[in-house]
């Protein structure tokens, strides 16, 4: 098959699926059945280790960890998203707790295409109408705040490129968290102007925790009893914190 569920050993590159397009046929496909088996991922380890890219453990860790955050096992599988340019596939997933959509858009032509959702208020019909949404794209960073409705964005893809969009309703004017960990609880205080949320993730993880200012400004992040770096994005409203997941609760 173009994709199969397992790589292994003794291949090569040039005759095998790519790891990006593996999981772009996973996503597209439900989510949550590739498995990746390749000790050439760690050539540290294993010098004499061939036919992988340098840089495909990130391929391995964005997909797996984009999948872990949203939340696949609370969400159902929507596979009917006709896109606007031929060659390009969509679908989605709804996130039954918290009521998000995460919607993925792939280029599977050999040439760059822009595209968008040909039907874009079924991703919007899942959002609640009477409060603010914002679409936020998860590989490239770029935020969309105050989603028109039955409008989705037009993008511009390489050739086998997959577009990740995380959608959800946001309360005006009060931070919230917008990406990185699993989130299992939120809450603003608005007595004492705090943020308080709950992340799991895999132990030994280290990762970006995006948070929107809601236009206020942040004097502190913290995690347990410890303080956190972080910085303002100047370009936009968000900011990050780096947090190091010590131990699952």
């Amino acid at each position: 098959m173009y994709a199969q569920g397992c790589l292994w050993a003794g291949d090569s590159e040039t005759n095998r699926c790519g790891t990006q397009v593996a999981y772009i046929f996973d996503l597209l496909n439900g989510g949550g059945q590739y498995s990746y088996l390749d000790w050439r991922l760690w050539p540290q380890k294993f010098p004499y280790a061939s036919g992988t890219k340098p840089y495909e453990h990130i391929f391995v860790q964005t997909y797996n960890m984009i999948q872990y955050n949203f939340g696949m096992h609370e969400s159902d599988f929507i596979n009917n998203l006709a896109t606007t340019a031929p060659g390009t596939y969509a679908a989605m997933y709804h996130n039954r707790v918290w009521k998000d959509n995460l919607v993925v858009v792939a280029n599977m032509n050999s040439v760059e295409t822009e595209c968008s959702l040909a039907t874009p208020d079924i991703p919007q019909q899942l959002l609640d109408a009477g409060n603010t949404a914002v679409y936020f794209d998860v590989n490239r960073r770029h935020l969309i705040k105050g989603v028109q409705q039955n409008s989705f964005p037009f993008m511009t893809l390489a050739p086998y490129q997959l577009a990740v969009w995380y959608m959800r309703n946001v309360p005006d004017n009060k931070p919230f968290h917008l990406w990185g960990g699993k989130r299992l609880a939120e809450r603003w205080d608005e007595k004492e102007k705090t943020l308080a949320v709950v992340l799991e993730g895999p132990a030994g993880l280290e990762d970006w925790v995006v948070l929107d200012t809601g236009g206020r400004k942040i004097s502190h992040v913290a995690m347990g009893n410890n303080t956190a770096d972080f910085y303002r994005d100047s370009k936009v409203s968000w900011y990050s914190a780096r947090l190091f997941i010590q131990e699952i609760q």
